[in-house]
């Protein structure tokens, strides 16, 4: 099989929010389905001025959305995969307002949010290392209730994040689109019919700290302040940063999200359609290598 071949793509459950993506410039499903609705009835008698109008404006923006398969959104991460599939890794490009992104807080306090769901919860979990596959995803299950996976009676996600503030938002809103598409994959790939979303306020990563502590000791100098009192100050914020002024109570929240065929449905579709416009780039890519020209897109004032 090519290495371009992408008939059998799977996308990772972690992703599958970015083959829903959308923006205000894309069409959506149910403008597709007036298009569909108008068009028919073109064909059984003619449509008012105002109908026209609108299948007009409907048709240009499905157009600039490329509608026949997947929206520009969706297009951005298609485009990373086809690279990375044909040139490797690219490089990373930081802008200085990522977090420390060799610090990836998930993946290090997990044992620690694991330990915090058996203490508070009293769940026993199995953290997983396992990749599952189906016909259309693959991903790995942060944890299962039971040492073999086949045994477990749902799926557990942790998330965690040190920052208090979005911990307890996300205590009223548990759930946003990207997690729910995530727990649905994870659902499909386990064969399970529930899943637990834990959500677990930790510590920040020493790495943070460490650069915080830099960070407050020049504001510090530059403010004037008696050197000889840094430590002290500083001894209090680094508390803080380890959130020890909060119970272990306070620190964890779960949400059940139970199996819907409906969402996954909808999932395998777009992956299905995400197969279908990476062969159609790849052939495009082949059709214009050769003398490095292309047609102009479609632009409406």
């Amino acid at each position: 099989m090519s290495n371009l071949d992408f008939s059998n793509l799977k996308i990772n459950c972690n992703r599958i929010g970015r083959i829903f993506a959308r923006n205000s410039e894309c069409i959506t499903d149910k403008e597709l389905e007036r298009i569909d609705v108008l068009t028919k009835k073109e064909v059984i008698k003619p449509l008012t001025e105002k109908e026209l109008a609108r299948l007009e404006e409907l048709e240009n923006k499905r157009d600039e959305s490329g509608y026949h398969i997947v929206n520009k959104p969706t297009q951005n991460y298609l485009w990373f995969i086809y690279l990375k599939r044909k040139y490797g890794a690219a490089p990373k490009v930081f802008t200085g307002h990522e977090g420390n992104q060799f610090a990836p807080n998930g993946i290090i306090k997990e044992p620690y949010a694991i330990n915090l769901v058996e203490k508070i919860a009293g769940i026993k979990l199995y953290r997983n290392k396992v990749r599952s596959y189906n016909d259309f995803l693959h991903g790995i299950v942060d944890a299962f209730d039971a040492e073999v996976a086949s045994e477990s009676e749902m799926v557990h996600e942790i998330k965690t994040t040190s920052d208090r503030i979005r911990f307890n938002f996300r205590r009223r809103y548990p759930l946003d689109k990207q997690r729910l598409l995530q727990v649905q994959g994870y659902l499909a790939i386990s064969g399970k019919d529930k899943a637990l979303l834990h959500h677990c306020l930790v510590d920040y990563p020493e790495s943070t700290i460490s650069e915080q502590r830099e960070i407050h000791l020049q504001k510090y100098i530059k403010a004037d302040m008696p050197i000889n009192e840094f430590d002290n100050y500083w001894n209090i914020q680094e508390y803080l940063f380890r959130h020890k002024n909060i119970p272990d109570k306070d620190r964890l929240f779960t949400c059940v999200v139970d199996r819907d065929e409906a969402y996954i449905e909808k999932i395998y579709k777009k992956v299905v359609d995400c197969r279908t416009w990476l062969t159609e780039l790849v052939e495009f890519m082949e059709n214009t290598k050769s003398y490095h020209i292309v047609e102009p897109n479609k632009i409406r004032l």
